[in-house]
């Protein structure tokens, strides 16, 4: 770490003091100047003659101060130069790298730009895709409901026809038929539900007639192996479609998922989104974000001081005189 400056105590003295012939030390000095400073400060104005003697006093203070001043910028001029000279040069040399920084940095801001909208667009996609997925799903929910409803339906209705060996249990089933869903409850599959409950109902009542002897034995049994094998066949092709159905939404979901991810990656890890602002209605900005303009006030005042009064206030500004003693 570099050492601070410090005052040169043994060195030679850089303001000439009235009286002295020769070059005096820093101590020296100070020491003639705080003897003068005591000297004035006991000067009491009390008449034309102490005002008199008080401004000759004053003149002689700004005098050494002055000098000082001016031995100061004298003594201080070459390490300005210096600095200058280290500054133009730095600045001729960083002006060559400056506009390949810029350039850098506005490809990688452009392209973030671009990633960002990318990936707002995907959310917005994703957002889209979500809600039909949900509806999607809703929709595949209740077709899975349905399809499983009619092939409980089924299987009941099966498992009751082979083992209907009664009249009592073919009216029974029949009446209990009656109880099911109805066909309004089963969306797209209005149809198939339908024309399962109806065929078992004739399957049922071609059972009864056999039981009854109305109708010959074995008919029942024909009528199944030729209508349940398409039922079944149906039934699981609709099993098959249900299923397909969830891989698509499910498909759809890790393809939106995967995008998004992909995108994360190509964020650049030295870019950062700063908040900054642009005032487009100033008519509208609120006194808490309102500064005063202190150079205005003075230009103002300046300009309007011939007809403003001591201590009157204007615009929420208090306008007063101070007393300022100028040195010759």
């Amino acid at each position: 770490m570099a050492k601070r400056a410090t005052k040169p105590k043994d060195a030679e003295v850089i303001v000439p003091i009235e009286g002295a012939t020769n070059s005096v030390s820093f101590e020296q000095t100070k020491e003639m100047l705080t003897e003068i400073a005591e000297q004035v400060t006991q000067i009491r104005v009390s008449d034309s003659t102490t005002l008199s003697i008080a401004n000759q006093k004053m003149t002689f203070v700004n005098g050494h101060l002055k000098e000082i001043e001016a031995k100061r910028k004298e003594l201080k001029q070459p390490f300005l130069d210096g600095g200058k000279l280290v500054d133009d040069t730095a600045k001729e040399l960083s002006s060559v790298l400056d506009p390949a920084l810029k350039h850098l940095k506005s490809e990688v801001g452009n392209w973030q730009i671009e990633v960002l909208r990318q990936e707002r667009e995907l959310q917005q996609k994703a957002l889209e895709e979500a809600r039909k997925k949900e509806d999607e799903a809703k929709a595949v929910a209740e077709q899975s409901r349905v399809v499983n409803y009619i092939s409980q339906v089924k299987d009941w209705l099966e498992k009751g026809l082979a083992s209907c060996a009664t009249i009592e249990h073919g009216q029974s089933m029949l009446a209990s038929m009656a109880g099911l869903q109805p066909k309004e409850m089963m969306g797209d599959y209005q149809l198939e539900y339908g024309s399962l409950v109806e065929m078992y109902q004739k399957l049922f009542r071609t059972k009864l007639g056999e039981l009854e002897g109305k109708i010959a034995k074995g008919t029942t049994q024909n009528h199944i192996e030729v209508l349940g094998g398409q039922l079944n066949d149906h039934i699981d092709s609709l099993k098959e479609q249900i299923e397909v159905k969830k891989q698509e939404v499910s498909a759809v979901e890790s393809e939106i998922l995967s995008e998004v991810a992909s995108l994360q990656e190509d964020k650049a890890s030295n870019v950062a989104f700063l908040w900054k602002f642009d005032v487009v209605s100033p008519e509208n900005v609120p006194q808490m974000f309102m500064s005063i303009d202190e150079k205005k006030i003075r230009e103002w005042m300046g300009n309007n001081k011939e007809n403003l009064k001591d201590g009157e206030t204007i615009y929420g500004v208090k306008f007063y005189k101070e007393v300022s003693v100028r040195t010759k």
